[in-house]
């Protein structure tokens, strides 16, 4: 669904700039620009009964910093009662308001000002794209994208994120996933969210052949510049998981490490493994009561996700330093393997070379398929 939207959104910036707006989009633009004050204005109230009216099933918003709600999820968070003293009356004003049609879909793009309720004082400009299909008589919503306003969006953060000098995080390759691969033969990898590229490039040193993906240039580039200075060929891919093409059997090992790209994408990650591979995650616990968005997962979320056609080799909800942020966290870590009807030749029935606990939990099966 996620693809759909993006694919979506091009074809229609495309044909309206050509001009192909049919007639009547005058009538249209009032009705689109209507639907969308409701749907701002129910969002701020926490009016889950509108949002549920306005919004379609399978309707995806994507905010800043790699966090994605579904209709569900956005609707189970706003279920939530309203902090004490928090505004009844939204505040918040659009400008820059555009709307474009194709048939029965039409797309509008806003600038959202509105004051951080957390931040007193701080103002948030938000640029959003929102796309509405009619439905039964009437506009409902199946996309609302986010982008900042000031640092040119979200790949630019991230770019900038980079290439300062204030980077919170661990410029090391994550421990999970390099203990995960010990003993097992280079293959294929993908690492999602590849960044400045830590765990691209300790997987190439051992002979992987490592395909990274990141929405951010500017982290891509800084990936480059470190695999040439330490002698490794990596393959970086200026794309998001929404748009990238996973691929069917084709990797033996897919790392996503503190990325948004799990939710919605795990038969990808199922389809595109071969027998036997390596999926490796670690990513934030969400804190009691809340709902897991993003980059944070519910107690249980992740090993429900892979019950099926997976076999988990390590799960643990558990309290470490994060590889972001650098501070003590509670944290989700998963490593599982793709079943297998037989074991493949080429794969390995190998004794856990991990420290404890993973070992232990581990037992004494770990599948790697090699090349």
């Amino acid at each position: 669904m996620k693809r759909i939207g993006v694919v979506l959104l091009v074809i229609i910036l495309q044909a309206t700039a050509a001009g192909q707006q049919l007639p009547g989009d005058r009538n249209t633009d009032r009705e689109i620009r209507e639907q969308t004050k409701r749907y701002f204005d129910a969002t701020e109230r926490h009016d889950v009964k509108a949002l549920d009216d306005l919004l379609l099933e399978k309707c995806l918003i994507f905010y800043p910093r790699g966090v994605l709600d579904t209709k569900a999820t956005l609707l189970q968070a706003l279920r939530k009662p309203v902090p004490a003293g928090r505004p009844v009356q939204p505040a918040y004003t659009l400008s820059d308001v555009k709307v474009r049609r194709v048939g029965d879909t039409a797309i509008l793009t806003v600038i959202l000002t509105a004051a951080r309720v957390d931040s007193p004082g701080v103002i948030n400009n938000n640029r959003r794209t929102l796309i509405w299909t009619r439905q039964d008589g009437r506009w409902r919503l199946m996309h609302d994208q986010w982008s900042l306003v000031g640092d040119a969006g979200e790949a630019e953060y991230w770019s900038d994120y980079f290439h300062g000098k204030k980077q919170n995080f661990n410029q090391q390759p994550n421990k999970l996933l390099t203990e995960a691969v010990k003993g097992c033969r280079p293959g294929k990898a993908l690492d999602v969210g590849m960044g400045e590229g830590r765990n691209a490039i300790c997987l190439a040193k051992q002979g992987w052949e490592v395909t990274g993906i990141d929405r951010a240039e500017g982290a891509l580039a800084v990936a480059r510049q470190q695999a040439r200075q330490q002698g490794v060929r990596i393959t970086p891919i200026l794309q998001t998981a929404e748009e990238f093409d996973w691929g069917r059997k084709q990797w033996d090992l897919v790392a996503l490490l503190y990325v948004g790209a799990v939710r919605g994408n795990v038969a990808n990650i199922r389809e595109s493994l071969r027998p036997g591979g390596l999926v490796v995650i670690e990513a934030f616990l969400a804190p009691p009561g809340t709902t897991g968005r993003g980059t944070e997962y519910e107690p249980g979320e992740l090993r429900k996700m892979f019950a099926e056609g997976f076999e988990i080799l390590h799960y643990e909800e558990t309290e470490g330093v994060a590889d972001y942020g650098q501070k003590r966290m509670q944290l989700v870590r998963l490593i599982a393997c793709t079943t297998m009807t037989q074991t493949p030749s080429c794969c390995q029935i190998l004794q856990p070379t991990v420290a404890p606990p993973i070992a232990r939990r581990i037992q004494a099966r770990r599948s790697c398929r090699g090349r």
